[in-house]
C-alpha cells in the first residue's frame, strides 16, 4: 500500500507538469490572429513567411506571489527581486562599459528572436507603439502610464536574460542636454553608443552606417507612417535596418533643464502636468520610433519627470485607497475627438493595449488588469531612480527645492542628501531600520518555512521507505506470550 501511494504521488506530479506544458501552449490558438494581421509590418508580398510559435520557452512572467524582495514597497514586479531592485541611472553620467550592457541587453534579445516577429521580444514591445492607439495615448490621462509599462517590459525582458543582466534598470536620458548646442552639431545623444544620422543615400539606414551594428544584428519592422520604409540595401521586410530619417533634431528651443524644472514644481494639477508632458516634451521625429533605443531612455526620464512631479506635490503621501478624492493628483481627461478612442482613462479601468504584447505569455497583462491605479506608485513596481550624477536635478532647481521632500522609496539621494537625511532626520533614519527590520523578518519566516517543508518531506519519504519494513519485522517477531516463560506478566520479588 505505501508502494502504490508513493506511485500515485509521482504520478500526479507528472500530470501537474503535462498540464502547465499545455496550458503554455495556448498561444498557438491565436496564430489565425496573428496570420491575418501581417499587414501590420509589411505591405501584401512582402511579408518573408515567417510563422507563429509558442513562447512556452520563454523563461519570466507575471507571478501573484512574487519571492520576498528587497524593496519594502513591491507589489508586482518578479524579476530577480530577492537580488536588486530596477536601479534607473542617468545615462549621461555611464561609463562606455556601462552604457554597453543596455546595448549587449538588446543584441541579446534580438538573437534570441531568431528574425521573427512573433518570437522577438523588443518587436512584441515595440508592436504596441505602432498600433494606431500608440497615438491616441498621446491625448489623455494615460499616457504617462501607458508609456512606463511599455519602458517596463523592455526592462523585465533584459532583466529576464539572467547573469549580468539581472539587475538591469533602464537608464535616463536628460533631454535638456541637447538644448543649447549649436543646431549645426551632431546631438550629444549620437555620440554615445547607439548610432548617430542616418544614411540619407540608403533611405536612412543607421546600421552600418554611423553604428557599428548590423541589420542582422539589430532589426527593426517598417513604418510606413514615419516614411520608415523597408528600402535600404540587404532589407527584406520585416527585417529592415533601423531608420532616422532627416537630420531634424531640435538642439535649442528654449526647454532647459531650469524651465523643465519649473514646469515640474509650478504645475500642480495632473491633467495639465500630463499634457505639458506629452505635447511640449515630445521626442524629436528621427528617433520617435518604439524599435529605436533611444525611445526607451528617453521614456525613462519622462517617468522620472512624472515620480518628481508626484513627489514634489507630495501625492505620494496619499493613501492608495484614497487616490480617487485628490483630483489634482490624479483624473482623466481625453481630448480625442472619437469617443471611442478614450479607453483606459479611468483609475481604475483597464489600459488598452494593442500590438503582439498583450498575447505573450510572459507579459504582465497577458492575464493581469492593469490600471493607472496600479501604475501610479513606482516603487510598488520596484522602479527607483538614482541621483548621483544626475546633471538636471542640479540644474532644475529641484535639488535645492525637493531635498525634504523626495521619498527614498523612488528616488536614491546623492551621498550628500542622503548623509544629510541620515543627520538630520532621526525619523526617517527610523523607519529605513524598520523597514530594514521586516524585511529580514519575513526573509527569516520564509526560509524557516522551507526549511520545514522540505524536513516534513523528508519524514514522509522515510516512513514511506522504512515502515513496511518495520510491519514485517513486527510481524514475524515471535510474542513473548509464545515463549517457554512461566513467569510471563508476573513481578519476581
Amino acid at each position: 500500500n505505501y508502494y502504490l501511494t508513493a506511485l500515485v504521488m509521482l504520478n500526479v506530479s507528472l500530470l501537474a507538469v503535462l498540464l502547465t506544458l499545455s496550458n503554455a501552449n495556448a498561444d498557438d490558438d491565436l496564430s489565425s490572429i496573428l496570420d491575418a494581421d501581417q499587414s501590420f509590418f509589411c505591405a501584401p508580398g512582402d511579408y518573408i513567411g515567417l510563422q507563429y510559435e509558442s513562447d512556452m520557452t520563454i523563461p519570466g512572467g507575471f507571478n501573484p506571489r512574487p519571492s520576498v524582495s528587497v524593496s519594502p514597497s513591491n507589489v508586482y514586479d518578479t524579476y530577480h527581486v530577492d537580488e536588486c531592485r530596477r536601479v534607473r541611472r542617468p545615462w549621461n553620467a555611464l561609463s562606455a562599459d556601462e552604457r554597453q550592457l543596455y546595448v549587449d541587453g538588446l543584441l541579446e534579445l534580438r538573437k534570441n528572436g531568431q528574425f521573427d516577429v512573433n518570437v522577438d521580444e523588443l518587436v512584441a514591445v515595440g508592436s504596441v507603439h505602432d498600433d494606431k492607439f500608440g497615438s491616441v495615448t498621446h491625448l489623455d490621462s494615460d499616457y504617462i502610464f501607458w508609456h512606463e509599462y511599455l519602458v517596463w517590459e523592455l526592462e523585465s525582458r533584459i532583466r529576464n536574460l539572467g547573469g549580468r543582466f539581472a539587475c538591469f534598470g533602464m537608464p535616463y536620458w536628460d533631454f535638456t542636454d541637447e538644448y543649447g548646442r549649436p543646431s549645426d552639431s551632431e546631438p550629444n545623444i549620437y555620440q554615445t553608443g547607439l548610432g548617430s544620422f542616418g544614411d540619407p543615400n540608403n533611405y536612412w539606414a543607421v546600421d552600418g552606417f554611423s553604428w557599428d551594428v548590423s541589420t542582422s544584428q539589430y532589426w527593426s519592422p517598417p513604418d510606413v507612417t514615419k516614411d520608415m520604409t523597408c528600402k535600404a540595401v540587404g532589407d527584406v521586410c520585416p527585417i529592415c535596418a533601423m531608420k532616422r530619417v532627416g537630420f531634424d533634431f531640435v538642439s535649442n528651443d528654449g526647454r532647459t533643464a531650469e524651465s523643465n524644472g519649473n514646469a515640474i514644481m509650478d504645475v500642480a494639477n495632473f491633467e495639465d502636468f500630463s499634457q505639458w508632458l506629452a505635447k511640449d516634451c515630445g521626442l524629436p521625429p528621427a528617433i520617435d520610433n518604439a524599435y529605436d533605443p533611444i525611445w526607451y531612455l528617453f521614456h525613462s526620464m519622462e517617468t522620472y519627470y512624472y515620480a518628481m512631479w508626484v513627489n514634489y506635490h507630495e501625492y505620494d503621501q496619499i493613501d492608495d485607497a484614497d487616490l480617487h478624492q485628490h483630483p489634482n493628483a490624479f483624473h482623466s481627461y481625453c481630448d480625442d475627438p472619437t469617443v471611442e478612442a478614450c479607453v483606459g482613462i479611468r483609475l481604475n479601468d483597464p489600459l488598452y493595449f494593442g500590438g503582439l504584447l498583450p498575447i505573450k505569455t510572459w507579459s504582465f497583462i497577458y492575464n493581469e488588469k492593469l490600471t493607472i491605479h496600479k501604475m501610479y506608485s513606482l516603487a510598488k513596481w520596484n522602479v527607483i531612480y538614482d541621483l548621483n550624477g544626475d546633471d538636471f536635478y542640479v540644474k532644475s532647481g529641484l535639488k535645492e527645492k525637493c531635498q525634504n521632500k523626495l521619498n527614498t522609496e523612488w528616488f536614491m539621494l546623492p551621498t550628500d542628501e542622503a548623509q544629510d537625511a541620515t543627520t538630520d532626520d532621526g525619523g526617517n533614519a527610523s523607519n529605513s531600520v524598520l523597514q530594514l527590520s521586516i524585511l529580514f523578518a519575513r526573509r527569516y519566516i520564509e526560509i524557516s518555512f522551507e526549511l520545514m517543508i522540505m524536513a516534513v518531506c523528508v519524514m514522509a519519504m522515510v516512513c514511506l521507505v522504512f515502515r513496511p519494513k518495520c510491519i514485517r519485522w513486527n510481524t514475524d517477531k515471535p510474542s513473548m506470550a509464545s515463549q517457554s516463560d512461566g513467569n510471563y506478566g508476573s513481578i519476581s520479588l
